[in-house]
């Protein structure tokens, strides 16, 4: 078997979606799998969900039904002028070109129904050794505040909470790198984005424990590792 792999129905089902009901993207459930096992356990309703361009973008920021992959879903091919991935950045890039495309859409849809499966191996990007690439993951999270609060303003509140959720996440990733020069660099690079964005952080509605690692991390990034570590000792019974 190889790595990743689609349903045998999938072209037949979404270009038939796509043509009764005028979409220009069709989104469809994902699994991520370790062995062979693991494919028999999924939990379809085959329920169509129904977006506009805002509504697309709310879904990936809310990290909903679907969030910033690119690879569940088949889009008209005019979504993707003009859009290009970035050259050299080995996190994040999906995203990135993701919510560009979902704005440039009239109507979409997401089915819940996995066509697609994705093989986790130790050796992925996001499963592997952990470099100094890993803060692109935060950066595009950066980038995509900034143009999500300008095109639009009423999900400035969605976006912040991704992007501090992008932060945790990476810090939790940061936890297996190898290199403490990494870890240093990254944390410090992480530290430097909230500090940018530290104002809209606490003018949002994001939860307030949130907001408290947030000014931790703005305030030293090597305290805020140093809080999480402790945080993680504490749920697993270790001494601190």
């Amino acid at each position: 078997m190889g790595d990743d792999f689609i349903g045998s129905s999938l072209l037949e089902y979404a270009l038939d979606n796509i043509d009764k009901s005028d979409l220009d993207a069709f989104i469809f459930r994902f699994k991520a799998f370790r062995s062979q096992e693991d494919l028999y356990h999924n939990h379809d309703t085959d329920k169509l969900f129904f977006y506009d361009d805002k509504g697309a973008v709310s879904e990936i920021l809310k990290g909903g039904k679907f969030r910033g992959s690119c690879w569940n879903r088949i889009c008209k091919r005019q979504l993707y002028e003009q859009v290009k991935f970035p050259v050299g950045r080995k996190y994040g890039e999906d995203i990135y070109v993701t919510y560009f495309i979902m704005s440039k859409l009239n109507k979409c849809a997401f089915c819940d129904k996995t066509f697609y499966y994705y093989r986790i191996r130790s050796s992925s990007a996001m499963h592997g050794k952990i470099s100094a690439n890993v803060f692109y993951r935060v950066k595009t999270y950066e980038e995509m505040v900034l143009w999500v609060t300008e095109k639009y303003p009423d999900l400035s509140h969605a976006a912040y909470n991704a992007f501090c959720t992008a932060v945790i996440d990476t810090t939790v990733m940061l936890k297996n790198a190898e290199n403490p020069e990494v870890v240093k660099t990254v944390s410090a690079q992480i530290s430097g984005s909230v500090r940018k964005h530290f104002r809209g952080i606490m003018k949002s509605s994001v939860k307030k424990s949130v907001k408290v690692y947030m000014m931790i991390y703005a305030l030293h990034s090597r305290l805020y590792l140093l809080t999480m570590k402790a945080r993680s000792k504490i749920k697993t019974g270790e001494n601190i």
